[in-house]
């Protein structure tokens, strides 16, 4: 009988210290799966993607985003296997704007952008004749 009763203290223990904790673990409140994450203070200067449903501003680019900095790149822009590649010696680019880099056809450009390199494409923000063409 009294190995019962301890048996029956400790079980009743153990699911107390469960509950317990599961208390300790629960949000107070239910979360709201629509609410919005506090938005973080502007920077100047910095862009804010465009929201859901909306198209990107001018300079801005749906892609995306890159692994790495905005940064210069120069070359030739060339057309090959029907798309538009930045040439810069032995490397070549894909360009994801097309429409901008068809009208910089075998020219020396500067590509202002940031290089996604998973894919090998540069996500364009300007593309402009090279200072040295």
């Amino acid at each position: 009988m009294k190995a019962c009763i301890s048996v029956c203290a400790i079980v009743a223990f153990a699911m107390a210290l469960t509950s317990a904790s599961f208390a300790q673990t629960a949000p107070a409140q239910p979360q709201d799966p629509t609410a919005q994450a506090p938005s973080s203070p502007a920077t100047p200067g910095a862009k804010r993607p465009p929201d859901e449903g909306q198209k990107p501003s001018e300079g801005e680019s749906s892609a995306p985003a890159s692994s790495g900095k905005i940064r210069p790149f120069m070359g030739t822009v060339v057309h090959e296997n029907g798309g538009y590649f930045l040439r810069a010696g032995d490397l070549k680019y894909k360009l994801d704007d097309q429409t901008e880099a068809r009208r910089y056809e075998g020219r020396s450009v500067k590509v202002t952008g940031s290089l996604e390199k998973q894919s090998n494409t540069i996500h364009v923000q300007k593309i402009e004749a090279s200072p040295s063409s």
